[in-house]
């Protein structure tokens, strides 16, 4: 995950003197068919801007917008003068395919379904490391302190929108849900050992197949640990050698 900060410091939501002891995250998606989060960076810091999030979610990059203890904008209510995750939640945005197209409400038309997925997938797998970066931040148990816009909804301290299983649904071949999203979540902050989570699989399984991990011998990756210096050489090494780079 490549995380950037930079704050909003034009944003409305920003400017505003209320913070919060976060409890949780809460995961949103745009609603709409923009893969780029610099298009709402630029859109969002502005003091016209009634929307206020914590972060945004790309394929290839994400970003910080807010500190993590400034009261957000992202969550809405469920009914007047109801409770809001704005008062507990950090809000973190995923972008959406530009190769959808919204006919209303939360429905839409896939125009190249391929290349929406692929645009999913990457999201899902940078949203993944984002929410374990937190949960890791602020001793948050995922499997109690994640929750979903839609989910929000459901315990009425959120505004009524289906995201982002609206957008997971339509790509039942990814198997997206909100509950394997937290398992997914927890098993990259525990550590699984042999058994990479979900969100890298392909890339650890490409890993073993050009020989750049070979674990050591017998069959053990320990893949949630981190590398020495010395380890990270020998991946070098061995990228240099199997793909012929050249200095």
């Amino acid at each position: 995950m490549n995380l950037i900060v930079e704050m909003l410091t034009n944003n409305r939501c920003y400017k505003t003197e209320k913070n919060i002891v976060p409890k949780g995250i809460m995961l949103h998606s745009v609603g709409c068919a923009q893969p780029n989060p610099d298009v709402f960076k630029k859109k969002w810091n502005s003091n016209s801007c009634s929307i206020g999030v914590h972060g945004i979610i790309g394929a290839d990059k994400c970003y910080q917008f807010m500190p993590w203890t400034k009261r957000g904008w992202h969550a809405g209510v469920a009914y007047k003068n109801g409770p809001s995750a704005n008062d507990t939640h950090i809000g973190i945005e995923m972008t959406e395919p530009s190769t959808i197209k919204y006919i209303g409400g939360a429905s839409f038309i896939d125009l190249n379904p391929d290349a929406s997925a692929a645009h999913v997938r990457k999201c899902y797998e940078n949203a993944v490391a984002y929410f374990t970066y937190l949960c890791l931040k602020f001793n948050f148990n995922p499997m109690t302190d994640i929750i979903s816009h839609a989910e929000g909804h459901a315990k009425k301290i959120a505004s009524n929108h289906g995201d982002p299983t609206h957008l997971w649904k339509k790509y039942p071949n990814l198997g997206y849900t909100m509950d394997g999203f937290r398992k997914d979540v927890l098993e990259a902050m525990t550590g699984t050992g042999n058994n990479p989570s979900t969100f890298a699989r392909e890339a650890t399984r490409w890993a073993i197949e050009e020989g750049i991990f070979n674990g050591d011998g017998d069959g053990n990756y320990d893949w949630q640990l981190p590398l020495t210096r010395e380890q990270a050489a020998v991946i070098l090494y061995r990228l240099y050698n199997n793909k012929g780079v050249s200095g």
